[in-house]
């Protein structure tokens, strides 16, 4: 059985979403699909890139997190098949998880996303343990007795809010994220991938021509470590070179070694000239080689977006 469909969306983690998220939609212009909202454990807005969805997040505002802002650092949303069996498929592998948390707070009304505040809850998750150097919570949740997290959750659901929901986003963001995320009906029909395609066609690209992600590129300091359990989580996609996956829709994921945790988006546009050029105009251009632009890191808030030919 197949745990992973494809990436939902990617997180980027900055100290202040409305800058990054104002960049990316006013001056290279693709969609913003959810405006930068203050919810129960973070602070995010979404941008449409086609393929994948962008989340421009801060977890927890106001406190201190330990996954790094403000350096291009990002988790990962992975849409799983029923999360009910992709889960027990998890306890299968010996992939530690934490339990599924059905978030209580509805998104709010507005954007291209056009969500209806009564479907609740909106998404449900499942945090995936022992990923990015996660160690602290696949200690916890491989000694977390399952009757014990399902009252932990439904004490949590109880008693949400901003207090509740940010010192538990602090908890969880000690590491990137990878998590699995099965959405309400209502809002995965206005997330499907489908109508984000179409909605990124819609606005021409933007002002770069984005066609879309071609591939997430992921930077670990233990690569060894990281690839037995990735290919634990993936199969059975098809290995296209060692440590590099690609999932039956959406962008390819590839593992390289680091000396600390780092990211890149690999994003297509349609002609590669026309955006060196709006780039360059901007003052936006990094520094570029061979076919790959590299838009300026210090603009997007230590984004690593680069762009290649579609």
């Amino acid at each position: 059985m197949r745990v992973v469909r494809r990436v939902d969306h990617v997180l980027v983690y900055v100290s202040d979403p409305r800058i990054l998220f104002n960049v990316l939609t006013e001056r290279l212009g693709p969609p913003a699909g959810m405006p930068v909202t203050r919810l129960p454990g973070f602070q995010s807005g979404v941008v449409v890139l086609g393929n994948v969805g962008l989340e421009v997040i801060r977890p927890a505002p106001g406190r201190r997190v330990g996954v790094p802002l403000d350096q291009g650092t990002f988790g990962i949303a992975l849409e799983p098949g029923p999360l009910k069996a992709a889960l027990a498929e998890l306890d299968r592998r010996s992939i530690p998880h934490l339990p599924p948390f059905p978030y209580p707070t509805p998104p709010p009304p507005g954007g291209l996303f056009a969500f209806d505040p009564k479907s609740v809850p909106p998404w449900t998750t499942a945090l995936i343990c022992g990923l990015l150097g996660d160690r602290v919570l696949a200690r916890s949740a491989s000694r977390m007795p399952p009757a014990v997290a399902g009252a932990a959750t439904r004490m949590l659901v109880r008693f949400w809010g901003n207090r509740v929901a940010d010192r538990i986003f602090q908890r969880m963001t000690l590491t990137p994220q990878v998590f699995l995320v099965e959405f309400h009906p209502q809002i995965r029909a206005a997330v499907d991938p489908g109508r984000m395609r179409g909605l990124l066609h819609d606005a021409d690209g933007g002002r770069i021509g984005l066609t879309g992600v071609r591939e997430l590129v992921i930077g670990v300091p233990d690569i060894e470590r990281e690839l037995e359990r990735w290919q634990a989580l993936l199969e059975p996609a098809p290995a296209l070179g060692v440590g590099r996956w690609q999932l039956p829709s959406g962008p390819a994921i590839r593992l390289e070694s680091s000396s600390g945790l780092s990211g890149q988006l690999i994003c297509a546009v349609k002609d590669i000239d026309a955006a060196a050029a709006f780039l360059r105009e901007q003052e936006l251009l990094g520094n570029s080689a061979g076919d790959e632009l590299r838009i300026a890191p210090a603009a997007l808030a230590g984004l690593d977006l680069r762009l290649v030919q579609a």
